[in-house]
């Protein structure tokens, strides 16, 4: 039996949710706070590039700060299809989502602890980037997993908009912080270690999942 197939299968006999209980239901939850974790990520890095690209690069001119923060999105746009394509041709969501996110985390913990110029620290943002990128359009295949008609509609619904208080959050606490420390290296670590968090609450949900199969 193909990969595809189990996959299908899998999802025929996934739990049944109703589209109220979809609302309470932890792995929804969950799920929505591993998005927040991805959103303040991926706006905080997008809300404050240029600015992290002067404060790096000193005295740039305006065009110069456009141009190299488009560098990260360029690299993202093609690692993202990278891991979409390897998650679909090896039909494998959990590991390629959570080495995204690790990948995510990680860098932008390093590039908060490095401290160093601007080449370095944009090399680490690019590749943070990529798996900020990788890792959303996995994301989204897992709530079709347990959730089924209306309850899906309600529970991706519930999930995209809590997520979204991400979006809400990144720009004022690392405003924040650059305002109180001087520097972007606690919105560095904030962003990297929010994300690292996402990282171990999916390990929970996949472990989760796994249990329920069993």
């Amino acid at each position: 039996m193909t990969n595809w197939k189990k996959e299908k299968q899998q999802v025929v006999a996934k739990e049944k949710v109703s589209t109220f209980q979809a609302m309470l239901n932890p792995k929804v939850w969950i799920l929505a706070i591993i998005y927040v974790s991805q959103v303040i990520g991926v706006f905080g890095v997008n809300m404050w590039l240029p600015q992290i690209v002067k404060s790096f690069g000193g005295d740039l001119a305006t065009t110069t700060i456009g141009l190299i923060s488009a560098v990260p999105f360029v690299v993202a746009a093609v690692g993202m299809l990278a891991i979409g394509w390897s998650s679909d041709k090896h039909m494998e969501r959990k590991w390629h989502m959570i080495g995204a996110m690790i990948l995510a985390g990680g860098c932008l913990v390093i590039c908060g602890a490095l401290n160093s110029g601007l080449g370095v620290s944009i090399a680490l943002i690019s590749i943070s980037a990529i798996g900020f990128y990788g890792c959303m359009p996995i994301f989204w295949t897992i709530p079709p997993m347990f959730l089924v008609g209306g309850a899906a509609a309600t529970g991706i619904a519930f999930i995209n908009a809590i997520g979204n208080l991400g979006g809400f959050i990144a720009p004022i606490a690392i405003g924040w912080i650059k305002d109180y420390t001087g520097s972007f290296v606690g919105g560095f670590y904030f962003m990297g270690i929010t994300v690292l968090v996402g990282c171990v609450l999916s390990l929970i949900l996949f472990a989760a999942f796994k249990k329920q199969e069993s």
